[in-house]
């Protein structure tokens, strides 16, 4: 039986083994991996955390997620 999601934003309130949890299942706009606003007091990427500073370079990575014996596990590759 699928788990609620409050909001339609694709995320529900509780983890599973594919998903991340949504951090504030009553707004549309904060669901893991959102994009973030700078300086608002919302943290809308559920990373624990406001934007506040200014980003000059990023490195990405990319991963498989492995279901094994019902524990999650990712392998992560770096992109270059």
């Amino acid at each position: 039986m699928p788990r609620p999601d409050a909001d339609g934003d694709g995320y529900i309130a509780e983890a599973g083994c594919d998903t991340e949890p949504d951090c504030d299942d009553s707004d549309p706009l904060v669901y893991p991996d959102a994009a973030e606003t700078k300086h608002d007091g919302i943290d809308q990427d559920c990373n624990g955390y406001n934007f506040t500073i200014d980003i000059t370079g990023a490195i990405y990575r990319t991963g498989i997620l492995i279901d094994l014996f019902y524990r999650c596990f990712y392998l992560y590759f770096n992109l270059l």
